[in-house]
């Protein structure tokens, strides 16, 4: 009768562990892009910061999100990315390298707990599109993102993604 005691614990112990990793959230990543629309920077020169927005205007612009997965159980997991740029809105195709995307606004924004989330220019790497059809453009990215802070480390962001109108 003694041994029951001893394993009615253990069954506890991993149903509840079973029941924790059945309440997170999973990972998410949505691709889209609007039309007639333009990417717009302001910049805080005593800062050395800026800050965008998107609004009307006469270009298409993409964004790819992706939001880690999150527990309620574990603090300050919250983890995700924003990539943005703009092309003009009678490409049918698309290829832009390192400097040149400056000229499609490329900007990537970190977001988490434990992360800045000011937005930074994208200046190496690469961006290319084809559009498949009037709601859909197959993007791939190979861009350098960071360092976010003085002595951090510079990652790749790469992927290939189909983007859907909204």
């Amino acid at each position: 009768m003694s041994k029951i005691y001893l394993f009615v614990p253990f069954i506890f112990l991993f149903s509840a562990c079973s029941l924790k990793g059945d309440a997170c959230n999973p990972e998410q990543l949505s691709t889209r892009f609007q039309e007639n629309q333009k990417i717009t920077l302001t910049e805080d020169t005593e800062n050395g910061t800026f800050s965008f927005t998107i609004s009307e205007g006469d270009k298409k612009v993409f964004q790819y999100e992706y939001i880690g997965a999150e527990c309620p159980e574990v603090i300050d997991d919250e983890t995700g990315e924003n990539f943005y740029f703009e092309i003009g809105s009678d490409l049918e195709s698309f290829e832009y390298t390192d400097e040149e995307l400056a000229s499609i606004q490329a900007i990537y924004q970190p977001n988490g707990a434990w992360i800045a989330h000011l937005p930074s220019r994208i200046t190496e790497g690469s961006v290319s599109g084809e559009r498949i059809s009037s709601s859909k453009w197959e993007i791939s990215v190979d861009v350098v993102v960071g360092p976010f802070f003085e002595g951090g480390q510079t990652r790749n962001l790469t992927f290939k993604q189909i983007f859907t109108k909204i």
